[in-house]
């Protein structure tokens, strides 16, 4: 039973429609030049090998992939006003994901060998290795700890889909605690706390309450505290707030996100946006980025397929389209909140000042 639910999870956090990212549309905002005058330059790519951006190094500097014959990975630092690329660090497999802590000053590296072996590899901002961890098992999940730069979360899915849970520091040396059976998919909602969604009493539905459990305490999905009831996704988006999306009108296909203040949980502003049922009959959750107030995310427009970049001011509620593309994709906002990534590979790179939406893999 929780095959299911734990691939519909992985489905709605990446599901995607149509396949010309792109083709995107930007909205003229009336901007002047590019950000200081400073012109962001693609990355020169060699045929022979394979590219992808894999986000965010700091302000200036984004992280992207080359993947040679031989199995190996090696990441890049790309500046993208001189051009200059700069060797970070190599693994041997492929690179799937790389998380970035909340200062940017150690990197969470997902290696994949084979379909039931990964590797967890942790360095610091000079690519020097502070941990790695084989992991037996089809997926896992990380999540660094928003309140502690060097603490995080990591969910493991193992060949029978059977779940467990490390909380990882890494202030002292290496502390590891494990819990198991906890659910693939968490998020923190607080500094000792982390949120999941409960799917026992109905494995094979989309929704399931959410549940909260503190660090301090001895894990238990009928003892942990239930905070919402039919959520389909939820989001830890700071120290302050985090989000729910339910399902507002399920005939008509109308998704209720709901902001909640972090540490009173009292709900604060709430919004509606177009959903629709995926192939597998899934209810379809954009990604989303979150920085400073300010909330982007992928909402459905009228003209199917098409979907809009928005971006929403949490305060005033203010919401403005920044532009418009043929698929969903996951997005990745910088430090400095001044440039998004999109698009499979994060291959596309948009100006929030200026509007401009530019190719990085050339």
């Amino acid at each position: 039973m929780r095959v299911i639910v734990y691939l519909c999870m992985l489905f709605l956090l990446t599901a995607c429609i149509g396949n010309d990212m792109d083709n995107g549309e930007v909205i003229d905002s009336g901007s002047g030049p590019v950000q200081d005058g400073l012109t962001v330059k693609a990355i020169e790519m060699e045929k022979t090998v394979d590219y992808d951006v894999k986000g965010w190094f700091d302000r200036d500097h984004i992280l992207y992939n080359v993947t040679e014959g031989d199995g190996e990975s090696s990441l890049f630092r790309h500046h993208l006003y001189s051009g200059e690329s700069t060797f970070f660090a190599s693994f041997d497999g492929t690179i799937e994901a790389v998380y970035p802590n909340g200062n940017h000053s150690a990197f969470a590296v997902k290696i994949s060998e084979s379909y039931e072996e990964k590797t967890l590899y942790i360095i610091d901002e000079h690519g020097t290795e502070l941990l790695s961890k084989s992991i037996e098992g089809v997926d896992f999940s990380f999540y660094w700890n928003p309140y502690e730069d060097m603490t995080a979360a990591l969910g493991i899915l193992d060949e029978t889909f059977n779940t467990r849970l490390y909380t990882v520091s890494l202030n002292d040396g290496e502390e590891w605690e494990m819990v198991q059976d906890f659910p693939y998919y968490s998020q923190w909602l607080g500094e000792d706390k982390l949120a999941y969604l409960n799917w026992k009493e109905n494995p094979y539905d989309f929704k399931a309450p959410l549940n909260v459990w503190h660090l301090s305490s001895s894990f238990s999905i009928d003892s942990d505290q239930k905070r919402h009831d039919d959520v389909i996704m939820f989001y830890g988006l700071s120290t302050d707030y985090y989000l729910t999306v339910t399902i507002e009108e399920e005939d008509h296909l109308i998704s209720r996100f709901q902001l909640y203040d972090l540490n009173t949980e009292k709900p604060l502003e709430k919004w509606k946006s177009p959903s629709f049922k995926t192939e597998s009959g899934d209810w379809w959750v954009p990604e989303i980025s979150y920085q400073d107030n300010l909330l982007y995310y992928y909402e459905r427009t009228s003209e199917h397929p098409r979907f809009s970049l928005v971006m929403l001011e949490i305060e005033s509620m203010d919401k403005q389209e920044l532009a418009t593309f043929s698929e969903t994709s996951s997005i990745a906002l910088s430090p400095d909140g001044n440039f998004i990534l999109t698009g499979d590979k994060l291959e596309n790179i948009f100006n929030l000042k200026t509007h401009e939406l530019k190719l990085l893999l050339q």
